[in-house]
């Protein structure tokens, strides 16, 4: 069973109680799958994820996880809350999207998370306007090169520290990973040059796979 639960453009104030009730009946179906919660621009917070945490503790057969937590008051608590319950999970399909509030500390989350979940096969990322490194997603980087069966890379990445460099390592984890047949890579308002990009372009000639690169 998969389930969707929207809460996009609601500012209300009570989402994280009205949320806590939805979980309660949740917490009653055994065959939930696939979960996705689109918050983006809703008053979700913190205490918002604990709740979806504790979803995640007692779902134990969820192989398909999206959050979408943009411009939302989540921090960098209610981020972790949310990734330590994945590992637990036969994870297979990941995706998340951040925008506001979030720090290295969340990319840290995330990058060491990726480590204990080896079964994962599709990664999906969107960060934008956060303060977060070059160095933090470099980090990301190397974490994904550990996942043995990744078949899908998308990155949606909107942060002004990002350089050539984050570029040269994402070419090094395609060379590495033989098995990435889809990669999708959008990158604006960074240090990122043409001559960069056209580099990963150039390896979709080294296999047969489906290579989206945007500007």
């Amino acid at each position: 069973m998969s389930l969707v639960i929207l809460y996009r453009k609601n500012n209300r104030n009570d989402v994280d109680e009205e949320l806590e009730r939805i979980t309660k009946f949740l917490l009653s179906i055994p065959s939930l799958e696939e979960i996705c919660f689109d918050f983006e621009n809703s008053g979700v917070t913190d205490q918002g994820c604990k709740t979806i945490a504790r979803l995640l503790h007692h779902s134990r057969q969820i192989s398909r996880v999206k959050l979408y937590l943009q411009n939302t008051m989540v921090s960098d608590l209610g981020c972790y809350s949310l990734l330590s319950r994945l590992p637990f999970l036969p994870i297979q399909t990941l995706s998340l999207a951040f925008q506001k509030n979030l720090t290295d500390r969340s990319i840290g989350f995330i990058s060491s998370t990726l480590r204990r979940i080896p079964r994962l096969a599709e990664y999906i990322m969107f960060c934008s306007q956060n303060d977060v490194s070059e160095t933090s997603f470099i980090s990301l980087l190397d974490s994904l090169a550990y996942l043995p069966v990744l078949t899908r890379l998308d990155l949606i990445i909107v942060v002004q520290g990002i350089t050539n460099k984050f570029c040269d390592k994402i070419a090094d984890l395609i060379v590495s990973r033989p098995n990435i047949t889809r990669f999708v890579f959008f990158t604006r308002r960074t240090g990122v040059t043409l001559e960069a990009l056209y580099k990963l372009r150039d390896l979709k000639a080294t296999r047969h796979t489906r290579f989206y690169i945007h500007i």
